[in-house]
């Protein structure tokens, strides 16, 4: 979709058609109208050097009324008209059609922190982090993002307060001296009893968190796991073969 608005763009900086009645020095608006957008229009229109405007639209109705919804996909904003009674015909749903998803949550920009790394990869590179963003934002509503100075962080939020450090989820955090990023995930790890036989202190049941960090820049890849909440030392890794 961005790629078929460039090329229309270029054609009609080129061409000018009706240039005695448009004035061309003026900025040319690009606006993609679509029932959804997939992640992957996300993603081109992130790092396309044109300014493009998504808007979703439905079309709603029982049947005696419908009326057609507009919504900015950035700004959730949106209108709705009435359809003129004499479209009604061409509107009529078939019998037993699937209904209308609900249009998915609006993904705003990365947060600075993010966009700098984004910025020095290459485009591949750019294009797998920031799949693994969308699919974490779009996992959970509640999901939040939080730019650091350098790392980006994920989770559940305290309504608009940063995010518990008991409830984080994921994190990109830049590898030791260079600048892409490694993703890391917050997991629970099981209950266990502590406590010797014949010992006379008391058993306890604990449940901690351990963050496993994915290697997404070499070829094999491995996930190390760091058991509690610090990751000065590794606890378990498993390499690309012992994952298959």
């Amino acid at each position: 979709m961005v790629q078929q608005l460039t090329r229309y763009y270029a054609s009609l900086r080129q061409v000018q058609p009706f240039a005695e009645q448009v004035n061309y020095s003026q900025p040319i608006r690009l606006v993609a109208i679509a029932p959804t957008f997939h992640a992957h229009n996300h993603i081109d229109r992130e790092y396309s050097r044109l300014d493009l405007e998504f808007y979703r639209f439905n079309i709603a109705g029982d049947g005696d009324r419908f009326s057609f919804q507009l919504v900015n996909a950035d700004s959730a904003t949106g209108t709705t008209v009435e359809v003129d009674p004499k479209f009604h015909p061409y509107l009529q749903p078939a019998e037993a059609e699937p209904a209308l998803t609900t249009p998915a949550q609006v993904i705003g920009r990365p947060p600075k922190s993010l966009r700098a790394q984004l910025e020095q990869m290459a485009p591949e590179q750019a294009e797998l982090v920031s799949a693994l963003r969308l699919q974490i934002l779009e996992f959970d509503e509640r999901m939040k993002e939080v730019g650091r100075s350098s790392r980006t962080q994920y989770g559940l939020a305290k309504g608009e307060k940063e995010i518990y450090k008991t409830k984080l989820c994921a994190e990109f955090l830049p590898l030791m001296g260079g600048s892409l990023p490694e993703l890391y995930l917050m997991l629970p790890y099981p209950k266990k009893e502590f406590g010797a036989p014949g010992r006379t202190y008391k058993k306890e049941r604990v449940k901690g968190l351990a963050w496993a960090g994915i290697s997404l820049w070499f070829k094999e890849k491995n996930v190390t796991f760091y058991l509690g909440k610090s990751r000065m030392s590794f606890s378990y890794q498993f390499s690309g073969s012992a994952l298959m």
